[in-house]
């Protein structure tokens, strides 16, 4: 499947934060599924399910995060998180932003650093998340 090579708070692959909702399609080449995240979205967020990838926007209508659940790759420095162990992102984290914060116990972390959010089940990152600054 398709790597998606992360830019911190620039891009994830071909979607760039702050990129209007047509230009995703775009550059994603079909059309997504539309569905609210949560009753309180002001915004429909672009589910590309055969990627794997939700696109969130914000009220102003621009892209403000990307989420990842596979099978596409996101990549960053060469490493691609999607079904790491938690034990292995926590080391890399140590490594590399000891200032992540961690979500909840065994739920994931958030790295400002890196503009990237983990989300962990059963000990593995079942998603990433890409996102503009100031979105946490």
């Amino acid at each position: 499947m398709k790597t998606y090579l992360i830019t911190p708070y620039v891009s994830a692959g071909p979607i760039r934060f702050g990129m209007s909702r047509a230009d995703v399609r775009d550059a994603m080449g079909y059309t997504p599924r539309e569905f609210h995240k949560t009753r309180q979205s002001t915004q429909k967020t672009d589910a590309f399910d055969k990627d794997g990838i939700n696109v969130f926007y914000g009220d102003n209508g621009s892209v403000n995060a990307v989420e990842f659940n596979g099978p596409a790759k996101p990549e960053l420095n060469g490493i691609t998180f999607l079904g790491m162990s938690e034990k292995a992102v926590k080391s890399w984290l140590d490594e590399n932003d000891r200032n992540a914060q961690d979500d909840l116990p065994e739920t994931g972390w958030t790295s400002t650093k890196f503009g990237l959010s983990w989300g962990v089940d059963n000990r593995r990152i079942f998603t990433v998340l890409a996102f503009e600054k100031g979105y946490f």
